[in-house]
């Protein structure tokens, strides 16, 4: 494979303590780096510009935005000028030396196979995080792999908010649209956007360090975003279901799951009216509409698991899981 089918791309944000270290670590892997400066109120930009100047046979871009525009913004945007370059792949990495060097060696090796159009990584397994993660972090992250499960239609893929990635550059031109988060939750629409293209994908286990960096990630817009984004893809997967023969079953099962739905949400408010307001009108058997709720609910939930399993199946195929 050719050195420079793969460029190492970093964010930096007022990255001044890590940033010099960082790329000191990643010149030794011998692979262009494109860096952009996200509006840093710090020393970062001047301290990587003196890094270029200090290193001139380096293959080492640099960019900035003049104002503070989001980590998704800068990940698209280095994605793209990537493309332009004529890269294959992009590495991502963050300015914040929280990535072990090693990890990074490994995605370019397996990127070098060719084997793969998507590389991500998971660092919740047994001494996959070093330091205190923030709880925020480590529930948040749960919730966004159910998410992930429920958009994409596979549970083998964890840790959606990895910032560790590799991926095709020519993904840009999927991520030019008004869904995609121009500062949180970007790896999870990158994710989905590979397994929905049915990229051929490989997830490894990877390490955190957690020190003393900051984070400027706000729980609740976090939330809000990767709520938008789940019904964003699911109703993408729901179309490309329509044109997979081979999820044709599925997508039977998932139009009878909505038609459930519908008929618990009625059944809800039917028990609610009964059991909480004295509403004549509602005041009848309210134990049998409580037991037919129930009845519904369970085959609800049955039939999206015949649905899930069967898209799960298909896609599965697609996914290689390294745990060394």
């Amino acid at each position: 494979m050719n050195l420079k089918n793969t460029a190492i791309c970093i964010l930096s944000f007022n990255t001044e303590a890590y940033i010099s270290k960082v790329l000191e670590e990643l010149v030794e892997l011998k692979r262009p780096l494109l860096i952009i400066d996200d509006g840093s109120t710090d020393s970062s930009y001047s301290l990587v510009d003196s890094f270029i100047r200090a290193n001139p046979s380096l293959e080492i871009s640099l960019f900035k935005n003049e104002k503070n525009q989001g980590a998704g913004y800068s990940c698209r945007k280095l994605i793209k000028e990537a493309n332009n370059l004529g890269y294959k792949y992009i590495l991502k990495v963050d300015g914040d030396d929280q990535f072990n060097v090693s990890d990074i060696k490994k995605i370019i090796i397996e990127l070098e196979t060719e084997k793969y159009d998507f590389i991500k990584s998971n660092r919740f397994w047994e001494g996959g995080i070093t330091g205190d993660i923030p709880k925020i972090r480590y529930f948040g992250n749960i919730i966004a792999t159910q998410f992930l499960h429920y958009a994409t239609g596979l549970s083998k893929i964890y840790d959606p908010l990895n910032g560790l990635f590799a991926v095709r550059t020519d993904i840009h031109k999927s991520l030019e649209v008004k869904n995609y988060p121009k500062r949180y939750g970007y790896p999870f629409f990158i994710t989905c956007e590979a397994i929905l293209k049915e990229y051929q994908s490989l997830q490894i286990n990877n390490q955190i360090s957690y020190e003393s960096q900051k984070s400027s990630i706000r729980p609740y817009k976090l939330l809000f975003n990767l709520i938008r984004q789940t019904f964003f893809f699911n109703r993408k997967k729901f179309k490309l279901k329509k044109n997979n023969y081979r999820l044709h079953k599925s997508l039977f099962y998932e139009l009878v799951f909505r038609v459930f739905v519908f008929f618990d949400i009625l059944l809800i408010t039917r028990f609610t009216l009964g059991y909480f307001t004295e509403i004549p009108i509602f005041q009848t058997n309210i134990a049998g509409w409580g037991i037919l709720l129930v009845i519904f609910t369970s085959l609800t939930v049955y039939i999206y698991s015949l649905s899930f399993n069967l898209e799960n199946n298909y896609r599965k195929e697609m996914i290689l899981i390294d745990e060394g």
